[in-house]
């Protein structure tokens, strides 16, 4: 008896995504998420005729919630930055990319709430943590998007002091939220300044070794 050929296997779905499409999801979270970052200020609510000084010490006792809107603006920026360059440099936005993009901007949405818990709670261990842990989500995600992006040839014609200028700088941002979030366990104070002594460390490294 002859064997009933079978039928030919469907050719594997190819999945690509316009990286215009990405960007312009990218650009409008970070312009809403850096807008809302303004909403925690408050005007201080004081009665009656206020003097200057007076209304100056009202809004310089909430110096921490200022901090915390500077920080995190700064922050986001920065993350914005970095995504914006990956993308530019990247050929093609396949599945992984996306999910690694669409992680990223996940915790990005969270940056707002971080903020508020950093500038009213930024003496407690939970709230350092759970705001570096964010910065770490996000830096994480972005250090995935960076890693596939290259180690996938879907970079496009890039300097070698350039590619290597930005691995120091993604990877040390992500190395930089998870030391500060392990840090912020044992103690509040720890987190800020683990934070800044690996992103000193990676500038340092980029400088000292890699002469860039």
């Amino acid at each position: 008896m002859a064997e009933t050929p079978h039928a030919p296997r469907a050719p594997k779905e190819i999945f690509t995504l316009s990286k215009h499409r990405i960007e312009g999801l990218s650009d409008g979270l970070f312009a809403i998420v850096m807008t809302l970052l303004v909403l925690d200020l408050k005007v201080p609510e004081m009665e009656g005729r206020v003097g200057a000084h007076e209304l100056l010490r009202a809004i310089g006792s909430n110096w921490r919630v200022f901090f915390s809107f500077w920080v995190t603006f700064c922050l986001a920026a920065l993350f914005w930055l970095i995504q914006q360059r990956i993308f530019v440099v990247m050929r093609i936005v396949d599945r992984a990319s996306l999910f690694f993009s669409l992680a990223s901007m996940l915790f990005v949405s969270l940056l707002p709430f971080a903020a508020a818990m950093l500038g009213r709670y930024s003496y407690n261990a939970t709230a350092m943590v759970f705001y570096f842990g964010d910065q770490f989500g996000i830096a994480f995600f972005i250090a995935l998007l960076w890693y596939r992006t290259v180690h996938t040839n879907n970079l496009a014609e890039m300097e070698r002091a350039d590619q290597s200028r930005m691995s120091v700088r993604v990877y040390s941002l992500a190395a930089a939220g998870l030391a500060a979030a392990l840090a912020g366990i044992f103690k509040a104070e720890y987190a800020a300044f683990g934070f800044v002594a690996v992103v000193g460390a990676g500038r340092l490294y980029q400088k000292k070794f890699l002469h860039l």
